[in-house]
């Protein structure tokens, strides 16, 4: 009993955590994210680097002028003065090469120049680390002239800054960049491409940003397991077990529903139960089941060799079709290993239908009627296909036999 409180316990307090996530994730909406999409969300030179230099670029394609660098300039050096007037942003500014004392050289992600001869540097840290005195090193170039400013997701120290470690600075994503990108976006408001572009940025740096959160989640969901170890146990154990349960039940009542059907010339067969590889229904062809050549809906268990997909089709045991006459009626198009001509089975409402998401399998033992309606779909859809194919399939099969 006491063992059955601690599970209890444990439930709750991870269903809060995990409620709270999701609120988090609806109260932010947007989900799209062209930055995400083209796999570019955490991309220091291609993307954020890019990006921020062309809204710092007066000469910049937003045609927004000096609008966007002044207000970086406000937010990040504050009180100092910075003349914005005729400056040129730069990528990837080369240096010189990295002298043998390490104090010298290297590439820049971003360079700010001006006419008066000043400078800022920003060195942009996602996930990478700072190199060997990388800080003086572009402390070093335009020396006293050159404010460097560290960005990364978090605040650090910045390592080994050297002479004139008062023009270094470590700006963050969230404390800096937001707050500037804020600013762009209000007035980009009358700009509709440019506002939803900087819309998309923000949102992508809010995610890199909340990713830290998501391992303060994780580190809390630890701590429960921790701390509820024997709990957390028997529910690892017994979580395959009851999903399995769940399937092989579903699994014969479909059978049971296909069995209570007329199939002339036809017998409704077991296959492998759902909690195994390629869990099957078979209806094989009277006299003839040794040919191996029999109808099939796979797969129950959510594995097999095409993943998690659910359909209904016509088998070939020797991975071939062994008899001249299937050739008209085979199409080869459809053909996945042993199986042809297979058909995607759909729940009710047209949904795809897949045993290895364990959230479907946990509402098939919850939503009474719902699991109801899936079992006369399946096997409304299975009749149809079997209907249509059955005659060409006895009159091929046992024409191929006789010749």
């Amino acid at each position: 009993m006491k063992d059955l409180e601690s599970i209890r316990k444990l439930f709750q307090d991870v269903n809060m955590l995990l409620k709270a996530q999701e609120e988090l994730e609806v109260a932010k909406k947007d989900k799209f994210n062209i930055f995400d999409v083209l796999k570019l969300d955490s991309n220091e030179t291609r993307t954020h680097s890019a990006f921020i230099a062309e809204l710092l670029d007066p000469k910049g394609s937003h045609l927004m002028g000096e609008l966007f660098l002044r207000d970086f300039v406000d937010i990040v050096l504050g009180d100092v003065p910075f003349d914005t007037t005729d400056c040129v942003v730069s990528v990837e500014k080369g240096i010189g090469k990295i002298s043998e004392d390490r104090l010298r050289g290297g590439r820049l992600d971003i360079l700010i120049s001006n006419s008066k001869g000043q400078s800022i540097t920003i060195e942009n840290k996602i996930y990478s680390k700072q190199g060997e005195n990388q800080i003086t090193r572009y402390l070093n170039y335009n020396k006293g002239l050159n404010h460097v400013l560290l960005l990364t997701l978090t605040s650090c120290e910045i390592e080994t800054p050297g002479e004139f470690q008062e023009l270094a600075k470590n700006i963050t994503y969230q404390d800096g960049i937001l707050i500037w990108l804020e600013r762009c976006y209000l007035k980009a408001i009358d700009y509709p491409i440019l506002r939803e572009n900087l819309k998309q940025y923000i949102r992508l740096i809010e995610k890199l940003v909340e990713k830290l959160d998501d391992n303060r989640m994780n580190e809390e969901l630890k701590s429960m397991i921790v701390n509820n170890i024997a709990a957390a146990r028997s529910v690892a154990a017994n979580y395959s077990h009851v999903l399995d349960e769940i399937k092989i039940q579903f699994q014969q009542e479909v059978y049971s529903l296909l069995k209570q059907r007329q199939w002339d010339g036809f017998e409704v067969e077991m296959g492998r139960l759902a909690n195994q590889t390629n869990a099957q229904i078979w209806i094989t062809p009277n006299g003839y089941r040794d040919k191996g050549l029999w109808f099939g809906i796979q797969t129950f268990s959510g594995k097999s060799n095409f993943g998690g997909q659910f359909f209904v089709g016509i088998i070939s045991l020797e991975e071939k079709v062994p008899y001249p006459a299937f050739a008209e009626f085979i199409r080869e198009a459809n053909r996945k290993g042993w199986w042809y001509d297979i058909q995607d089975l759909k729940d009710q409402y047209g949904k795809t239908i897949d045993f290895s998401d364990d959230e479907f399998v946990a509402g098939l033992a919850m939503k009474r009627d719902y699991r109801l309606d899936l079992k006369q779909a399946i096997v409304a859809q299975v009749t149809s296909y079997w209907s249509r194919k059955s005659v060409m399939f006895l009159t091929a099969l046992t024409a191929g036999a006789n010749a």
